[in-house]
């Protein structure tokens, strides 16, 4: 839902955007990341907790995506868990159908969009 004010669409004023990125290092491991609110740690191969700074109650929508550096095969980005106590969200990484981690140099991106009350 967007509001309009002055002919400018404008997100929801109860919503909140959390959005960002990491290019892998070698193996997996997290490299270089873009974005703020938020920290990525990897948990297992293809597994990583995303931590969110802010408390969001609810999880409205998410988008993301995996860029490989080496344009083989197909390369997927699933998301898991939600945890709005712990701040948590768990994203899978998904390599031609099975959970693998990122090659050196390879991206995830996401965009998640929360309530920022429950109200």
């Amino acid at each position: 839902m967007s509001y309009k004010k002055n002919n400018v669409t404008t997100p929801n004023p109860r919503t909140a955007r959390v959005s960002g990125g990491m290019t892998a290092g070698s193996t997996g491991a997290v490299g270089a990341l873009t974005g703020t609110g938020w920290s990525i740690a990897r948990t297992a191969a293809g597994k990583y907790t995303l931590t969110l700074l802010t408390y969001y109650p609810t999880l409205i929508s998410f988008t993301g995506g995996v860029m490989t550096a080496s344009a083989d095969g197909d390369a997927v980005l699933n998301f898991g868990t939600f945890s709005a106590s712990a701040k948590t969200l768990i994203i899978k990484t998904v390599l031609n159908g099975v959970v693998a981690d990122l090659s050196s140099a390879d991206r995830l991106f996401f965009d998640l969009e929360f309530a920022s009350s429950t109200v």
